[in-house]
C-alpha cells in the first residue's frame, strides 16, 4: 500500500485515495491544530468503508424480518381469505426488498395493508 502525508496541508493519500486531517482542540487554550492521519487511521477508515455496504445490507434485512414478523398472524387458519391474500402480497413485497434495494437508508417500504 502507498501512503503518504502532505506536511503542508496534512492531507494524507493512501492507494489513490485522500484522506483530510483530524483537528485536535486544546482543552485550555481553545486552539485547534489540524493533524494528518496516520496510515494505520488511514487503514482503519478504508476496511469501514469496505465494510459500509455489508453492515447496510444486514439493517435492512433485520428491519425487514421484523416487519414480516409482526404479520406472522396473518398465515393463520383462521384469517379470513380477503385479508389474508392483501397480508401475502405485502409480505412477498418485503421478501423481495433487498432484489430492489442494497441499504436501508434508501428504502420506500410497502404499505402495511389495513
Amino acid at each position: 500500500m502507498a501512503y503518504s502525508l502532505d506536511t503542508k496541508t496534512q492531507v494524507a493519500t493512501m492507494d489513490g485515495v485522500t484522506y483530510g486531517p483530524k483537528s485536535i482542540t486544546d482543552a485550555r487554550t481553545g486552539t485547534t491544530e489540524l493533524i494528518g492521519l496516520t496510515e494505520e487511521e488511514c487503514k482503519a477508515l478504508k476496511t469501514e468503508e469496505e465494510a459500509r455496504p455489508a453492515w447496510l445490507l444486514e439493517r435492512l434485512r433485520q428491519k425487514r424480518n421484523l416487519l414480516l414478523a409482526e404479520t406472522d398472524w396473518s398465515r393463520g387458519d383462521d384469517v379470513p381469505d380477503s385479508l389474508r391474500n392483501k397480508y401475502t402480497e405485502y409480505r412477498q413485497k418485503l421478501r423481495d426488498i433487498t432484489k430492489t434495494y442494497n441499504n436501508i437508508e434508501d428504502v420506500t417500504w410497502p404499505t402495511k395493508p389495513s
